[in-house]
């Protein structure tokens, strides 16, 4: 019997001696995982904490016998066991709002290679709470498994993660072990710390008052997450968008939510966001009441699938999509039409605008020969000719002198611009239309009359 006893703690006893050495790994990966959470929620403004932490050695005895076990075997080897253990390293993110857990795991996604997603939430059909996991010690923690109450109880994303190659400490020693992040807000982080004391840790003294207690005090905190909700909401739906990012947060949860796109791929968001400051809809409002009138659908007659054929061979993006039904709606063609009336010099303004179309076309997605060519729209050779004798004109001093110091236009300069201003207006090639557009209404690609760029993209023309 003892050798019996013996073969069945061998192998946890092994991985215990080895992780008074492999601690110091996981605390280094735990340590990482911390700052690049951290980082990672600031940048997507996301209010809330992180903390981690490893397993203890006393801890991670116990619960290596209770999984072996349940397990009904012993463990084969200590890969077996660092398969089994999911959060030897731990990480909680704590946030302020319930309703950024999804912002949350777009940011976790993005930052790690995530190898599993568990979304616990401690309730039935009939809204009373059971085990807020499996009572499986295999399948990691928390494993209450006796808290019943008519509120919830624990409730939380995990993600089961690794470290990007990029991130992995130099010279720390890899394992192929999970780092386990929990999701969840403070209100219910307090809830779980009190119920872990009092249950988890106590299941044979916890009573049906401590019991009642905690579903009170679940009661509370979930009132106080619906609350909390509703205050997120209301600033966030009145709260310009600070930058890009958030722009960029907001957009992809909008078209998974609303028009069920599984693609995160967007375009080139922070252009978008210049857009929405000069049209005054930098606010979640204002963008959702926008977005609603348009078609996201991806059947070959919808508004999506029609626009896209006209950007050929271009892959128009959401971003595209987005700021064409923008600038082709009617405010939008108000604000371009008042940009003129601004009391700007109408010389410099034009001759600015022309040049950061040409910057912004040379910045497309596909060789400078096929947009050169999609951009003149012609085979005839002396109306090639001309318009590019035009077009290399704004490399010259004169439109540079126009725009940097305010001189003059030449007579024959005037109809230089008056003829390339016209080609623009009328150009049938949809992403010409938009490039102008944006142009006129002042968005850049890089930064206004880029001279060096534009001097790179006239060249062969």
């Amino acid at each position: 019997m003892g050798s019996e006893v013996n073969m069945e703690t061998k192998v946890i006893q092994e991985f215990l001696e080895q992780w008074s050495i492999d601690s110091s790994v996981y605390t280094d990966l735990k340590n990482r995982t911390v700052d690049i959470c951290k980082a990672a929620i600031c940048k997507g403004n996301v209010k809330g904490i992180v903390h981690g932490r490893i397993k203890e050695p006393d801890s991670l005895k116990a619960k290596l016998h209770a999984r072996q076990k349940v397990r009904g075997r012993p463990y084969e080897d200590l890969k077996d066991i660092r398969k089994d253990i999911v959060d030897l390293a731990g990480v909680r993110i704590a946030i302020n709002y319930p309703l950024q857990k999804d912002t949350v795991g777009d940011i976790i996604r993005e930052s790690f290679d995530v190898v599993e997603t568990r979304n616990i939430f401690d309730t039935d059909d009939n809204m009373k709470a059971t085990s807020p996991c499996s009572t499986d010690p295999t399948q990691g923690s928390p494993q209450w498994g006796v808290y019943s109450g008519t509120f919830p109880g624990y409730c939380a994303d995990h993600y089961r993660v690794h470290l990007k190659r990029k991130d992995i400490p130099q010279g720390v020693m890899w394992y192929g072990g999970l780092i386990e992040i929990q999701v969840v807000s403070k209100l219910r982080d307090a809830w779980a710390t009190a119920g872990h004391d009092t249950i988890y840790k106590n299941l044979s003294l916890a009573s049906e008052t401590e019991r009642y207690i905690l579903n009170g005090l679940s009661m509370i905190i979930w009132l106080g997450e619906c609350f909390s909700n509703q205050l997120y909401e209301s600033r966030e739906n009145n709260e310009p968008f600070q930058d890009f990012h958030e722009l960029a947060i907001y957009l992809r949860r909008w078209m998974k939510d609303m028009a069920h796109w599984k693609s995160e791929e967007l375009g080139e968001v922070s252009l978008l966001w210049q857009l929405l400051k000069i049209m005054e809809m930098n606010i979640p409002n204002t963008l959702h009441d926008s977005l609603k009138t348009m078609d996201f659908s991806q059947h070959e007659r919808g508004g999506y699938q029609t626009l896209a054929r006209e950007y050929e061979p271009l892959q128009m993006t959401i971003v595209d999509y987005v700021m064409d039904r923008i600038v082709g709606s009617p405010s939008g063609e108000a604000r371009i039409a008042s940009r003129l009336q601004a009391g700007q010099h109408e010389a410099t303004y034009k001759v600015r605008v022309l040049v950061d179309s040409l910057v912004f076309l040379d910045q497309l997605s596909i060789s400078h020969y096929r947009w050169v060519k999609f951009m003149m729209n012609t085979d005839d050779q002396e109306i090639w000719n001309d318009r590019a004798q035009n077009i290399r004109w704004l490399v010259t001093d004169e439109p540079r002198q126009v725009v940097d110091d305010h001189e003059a236009l030449s007579l024959k300069g005037c109809q230089r611009i008056e003829s390339l201003w016209s080609y623009f207006e009328t150009h049938p090639w949809r992403p010409v239309k938009l490039v102008f557009g944006l142009s006129r209404l002042e968005v850049v690609k890089t930064r206004h009359a880029d001279w060096p760029r534009l001097t790179a993209a006239v060249k062969g023309i």
